[in-house]
């Protein structure tokens, strides 16, 4: 609808002047060929019709106020209701927090054993020990959803000029945590199946709000599963991804066989689907390739190591995306 339109002034300002030039040359062109009159009715004509041309200009003028007071009044209420749900949600974020739940869960996932796959994870936290915090969790995801959706559906007063179609979501994203983040895709990842969460993956994807999500973290969780435990510490496998990510050196000859050769693979940037991962694919659902395959690369816009560790486990992720039945 027009009034949904936002129309640049200097549109208008072209569109008046090729206005002028269409009504005039007509004019000009049927009288001009006589020279300047010194009668002063057909001066009078003149001015007459130049009148009706500036009094059409002046109508645009009116209905151009008033189109833009009205896109000032719509922005004005969207933002009210913005920052009215920015405090709903902060005050769920504080709620979960108080509670423990999102510090619970995420030890829960990156941390224990028994969340290797995905298999192992729904069924913990949709109908197991875990049921009450992850109902607590979901309720805030709930709110997340509803609240890209305004933004998404309001996407018209974010600002062309300053390139920036992320403008009211960045401000919503500063406030989840790291940890909150990747819980978020990992939910996300848990219900893949249902195609009720298209929609939530198309606004994260939309929104590239993944950008500031802690790839390494859950990078070094998966290789960690991949080293026989007890080899090194996970939080020493951390820092060294931190170290390649960042071009720095890393000294692998002092550690274990199994470290040696997880980290060797990340220093050429190439991680091989080995025979016995080939194998037990189906089995190993690892959450680490999962994100990386049914999100797209729009999704992680911005973050500094996402490209660098796309192109490392791409045997990884063309082999889920494949047993997804997602398209490249």
């Amino acid at each position: 609808m027009f009034w949904k339109i936002y129309i640049k002034p200097y549109i208008v300002i072209i569109v008046a002047i090729l206005l002028m030039i269409a009504a005039l040359v007509p004019y000009m062109w049927t009288f001009a060929k006589f020279g300047i009159s010194s009668n002063s009715d057909q001066w009078d004509h003149f001015g007459s019709y130049i009148g009706g041309i500036f009094s059409g200009l002046a109508f645009l003028g009116v209905v151009y106020q008033l189109h833009t007071t009205r896109l000032d009044q719509e922005k004005q209420d969207f933002e009210r209701t913005f920052f009215m749900l920015l405090e709903q949600h902060n005050q769920k974020i504080q709620e979960l927090n108080e509670k423990g739940i999102i510090d619970d869960l995420y030890n829960k996932i990156m941390n224990e054993n028994s969340y290797t796959n995905i298999d192992n994870i729904r069924p913990n936290f949709n109908f197991g020990e875990n049921l009450k915090e992850y109902s607590e969790l979901n309720v805030y995801f709930l709110v997340l959803y509803r609240f890209l959706k305004y933004i998404y559906e309001n996407d018209k007063f974010n600002s062309e000029k300053s390139n920036s179609k992320n403008k009211y979501s960045s401000v919503l994203r500063s406030f989840l945590s790291r940890k909150l983040l990747i819980l978020l895709v990992f939910h996300l990842s848990i219900n893949l199946d249902d195609k009720q969460y298209d929609e939530y993956r198309k606004y994260i994807t939309y929104f590239s709000f993944l950008e500031h999500i802690d790839t390494l973290a859950i990078e070094s969780d998966f290789l960690y599963r991949n080293i026989w435990q007890g080899h090194i510490k996970k939080e020493e496998l951390y820092k060294q991804l931190v170290k390649i990510a960042n071009g720095k050196n890393v000294n692998v000859d002092g550690l274990p066989y199994y470290a040696k050769k997880v980290l060797g693979h990340r220093l050429d940037k190439l991680y091989p689907l080995d025979e016995l991962d080939k194998y037990y694919f189906s089995q190993r659902k690892y959450l680490f390739i999962y994100i990386l395959s049914i999100f797209e690369e729009n999704a992680f816009k911005g973050n500094p190591y996402y490209k660098d560790i796309q192109f490392t486990y791409q045997a990884y992720i063309q082999a889920m995306k494949e047993k997804l039945e997602i398209s490249a």
